[in-house]
C-alpha cells in the first residue's frame, strides 16, 4: 500500500523489478497524479483521495508500505530561495 502515492514510483519499481504484487490501497489528492496512476496501473483494491478520513482499523495489513509525503514545498522556489517549511507528520495516521 502507499500514501501520498504521486505518480506511482513504488508501483513502477516493483513492476521494473518484475516483483508481482497485489495493490491493496493507495491515497492521492492531486488530480493529475491520480490520472497518471489510473493510466499506468491496475487500480488498487481501495483508493482514498483523503487519507485523513479513512478508518485505519478497517484496513488490511500489507507487506510493503510506502509514504511519499508531499515534496513540493521542499524544493527550491523559482528565485532560488530555500523555503523553510517544518516537517510534521501526524503519526496517528500511520499504524505499524
Amino acid at each position: 500500500g502507499s500514501d501520498c502515492t504521486g505518480i506511482g514510483s513504488p508501483e513502477m519499481a516493483l513492476k521494473q523489478l518484475k516483483i508481482p504484487f497485489d495493490y491493496e490501497f493507495a491515497s492521492e489528492i492531486d488530480p493529475h497524479a491520480i490520472k497518471q496512476l489510473q493510466y499506468h496501473y491496475k487500480p488498487p483494491n481501495r483508493f482514498y483521495t483523503d487519507l485523513t478520513t479513512r478508518n485505519v482499523a478497517d484496513m488490511r495489513s500489507v507487506d510493503l508500505y510506502v509514504a511519499g509525503f508531499h515534496a513540493k514545498h521542499g524544493r527550491r522556489s523559482e528565485n532560488k530561495r530555500d523555503l523553510k517549511i517544518p516537517r510534521v507528520v501526524d503519526s496517528s495516521l500511520i499504524t505499524y
